[in-house]
């Protein structure tokens, strides 16, 4: 296979030196800069007569404009390294400049530069001494050629067994890659490590495609001083064509055999593909289960033409308990403990049993997740939970039972659905006392790019929620809950201390009128997790005691700059907004509750401290306090 390239030689001009090297390998560079400085040797260099101490010295390298290469340069530069540490002798000083030299000269080619020049100059003159070292790169080598050919040797009979399980026809190897895909572009400067780059690409394209033996066996480097170009050919042996063999597993203890085996993405058989060896190592370290993973392809191929896979592990902790505790003005103060197995039956069941005490909310919940049911990453989830508070707009005392099939549906994309029953007893000055029945049918699709659950500093979080609910309540209830909400985070820094964070949600419950719902279904605004500045449940709609009704319809926003000013320790300003509609849509009738506070976060292990103080900007006269003071766990959002 050949690419477009200029090749042209006029070998009789005695400028032309079409040279053929071998190319200078990234690790060859890094056995030089590594080496070791030999001991100087020489005649004494005079000491300081008050000082009595070897003299220092400081570097300078000119001419270099690239920043890259400069860190480049710096990186393998023993002269930078040992400048604090002064040679013995004049001459250890001038071996270790020129040992330097070198150094230069091998990254520089490295980097393209195959002509370039380099000087130095010592000022004695100066205190400490200067080393000045003078680069002219001169003009970088253009990639003009890049040819790679496979070898005969990839059938069976001449570079493996010739037996295969299967009747089928052996592919050949598929063609090299492009060169777009292997990171290489035709008249661009050349760089080793690009060079190097490509060729693992061929060989793991190759492996993708059942060729894991792939080996090289020649790479001709022509440099060519006349027009300054470089051509390269490679020739590749892909080895011989495989499968899958059998799978073997060593350290399980309390995790199934028959459950880790259920998780492998292949087939004894199948062609080989090195993606699969990697999702299911993937597969192995998110499960949770191991501390270890290591997935072993024999390093060579059986008689029968197949590729004995090995997995070593090591289990982990499977059992967990923790704590929590925040602090809201309007909520008081809440602390929650729980438990958790996360190999209950041996098949990574997660058990989870939390207890959550608070001035308003009493809550036992019992959560099961059943992995990988019916196939790989498709989830069953469970919930049992009891539940007791008394806010400002209802006193509830109630239980409920949820179960739902949770799978990703692409690598960003996650859906859920499944079934609920909930019983509540319900009171609030409205309605009196009710019993509330319902059968709720709960539906979830997400999207999150984000870069950590806790402290997101990049990406996008969208979130839809549909539960269609039918029962009694009073009289018979039929309505729709629906909520949309967004969230993203902008880093400001390429070091991402400064994030820009906003979030939206709208929610509409159509089916019923406001009196209809039972009150722990409609929708509230207000506290800590929802509008800071206002106290829990308290936006929207009020009775003649300023007793929350709540709502219909739901519109949230929020925007933050969060700042990490000094180490582990941010400054967050935000801004929310919000209100509580009887409409079943947002109509804007009533004016957005506004508010502006300052926040504080500590990076801790396991998450940001949040600390937020929020105050109302637009304060409803004998209903709203001066400010609200929140701390918790997490970001806000």
């Amino acid at each position: 296979m050949h690419f477009v390239g200029a090749r042209t030689r006029r070998l009789h001009r005695w400028r032309a030196l079409a040279v053929t090297v071998g190319l200078l390998l990234a690790s060859t560079w890094a056995a030089v800069v590594l080496a070791p400085v030999r001991a100087d040797e020489g005649a004494s260099v005079a000491e300081t007569a008050d000082e009595g101490k070897r003299p220092a010295y400081t570097v300078t390298i000119e001419g270099v404009e690239d920043g890259g290469l400069s860190d480049l340069l710096e990186r393998s530069s023993q002269l930078i390294a040992l400048k604090d540490n002064a040679p013995a002798s004049e001459a250890g000083l001038v071996r270790r400049i020129t040992d330097d030299l070198e150094r230069f000269r091998i990254v520089l080619r490295a980097e393209g530069y195959y002509d370039s020049t380099i000087e130095y100059r010592i000022d004695r003159t100066a205190i400490p001494a200067n080393i000045t070292v003078v680069i002219d790169t001169g003009r970088g080598y253009r990639l003009t050629h890049y040819d790679v050919t496979f070898s005969d040797g990839s059938s069976p009979d001449s570079s493996g067994p010739t037996t295969q399980p299967s009747a089928e026809p052996i592919p050949p190897p598929p063609p090299p890659p492009p060169l777009s895909n292997l990171g290489l572009k035709l008249d661009a400067r050349v760089r080793s490590a690009e060079i190097l780059m490509a060729e693992k690409r061929i060989f793991a394209a190759l492996a993708d495609a059942a060729y894991p033996f792939a080996k090289l066996i020649d790479r001709r480097v022509v440099v060519d001083h006349r027009d300054q170009s470089v051509s390269v050919d490679v020739a590749i042996d892909p080895g011989p064509f495989c499968r899958f063999g059998a799978v073997s597993f060593v350290g399980l203890i309390g995790v199934h055999e028959w459950y880790v085996r259920s998780l492998v993405p292949w087939k004894e058989g199948e062609p080989y593909d090195q993606r699969k060896v990697d999702a299911f190592r993937g597969t192995l370290a998110k499960s949770g289960l191991f501390s270890s993973v290591v997935v072993n392809p024999a390093k060579t191929i059986a008689d029968n033409g197949t590729v004995p896979i090995s997995v070593e592990t090591i289990e982990g902790n499977q059992h967990s308990i923790g704590a929590g505790a925040k602090y809201y003005t309007s909520e008081g103060p809440a602390g929650e403990v729980f438990w958790e197995h996360r190999n209950m039956f041996g098949a990574s069941e997660d058990l989870r049993i939390t207890l959550e005490v608070g001035q308003i909310r009493q809550q036992a919940t019992v959560d099961v997740i059943k992995p990988d049911v019916y196939r790989p990453e498709q989830d069953l989830l469970g919930e049992v939970k009891a539940t007791r508070q008394k806010t400002d707009a209802f006193d509830e005392l109630g239980a409920s039972i949820l179960a739902k099939i949770r799978r990703p549906l692409s690598e960003h994309w996650t859906g859920s659905a499944g079934g609920s029953l909930e019983w509540s007893q319900l009171n609030n000055d409205e309605d009196g006392t009710i019993t509330s029945t319902l059968l709720g049918i709960p539906g979830t699709l997400e999207r999150d790019t984000t870069d950590d659950p806790l402290d997101p500093r990049r990406g996008m979080r969208l979130r839809v929620d549909e539960t269609p609910y039918t029962g009694w309540s009073d009289q018979a209830a039929h309505f729709l809950v629906s909520s949309v909400g967004a969230s993203s985070y902008l880093p400001l820094s390429e070091n991402k201390r400064y994030v820009l964070a906003t979030r939206a949600k709208i929610g509409s419950i159509v089916g019923a009128s406001r009196g209809d719902i039972p009150s722990n279904k409609r929708l509230y605004g207000g506290g800590g997790d929802s509008i800071r500045g206002y106290e829990f449940q308290k936006v929207g709609p009020l009775d003649d005691s300023e007793k929350p009704l709540g709502g219909r319809s739901l519109f949230e926003a929020s925007a933050e700059l969060r700042a990490m000013v000094w180490g582990n320790l941010g400054l967050v300003p935000f801004v929310d907004a919000g209100q509580i509609y009887t409409p079943v849509v947002p109509d804007f009738s009533e004016n957005l509750q506004w508010a502006a506070g300052l926040g504080l976060r500590y990076l801790t292990v396991v998450g940001p401290v949040r600390v937020d103080f929020a105050f109302p900007l637009n304060p409803r006269e004998h209903v709203d306090d001066l400010f609200q003071f929140y701390i918790g766990l997490g970001q806000a959002f």
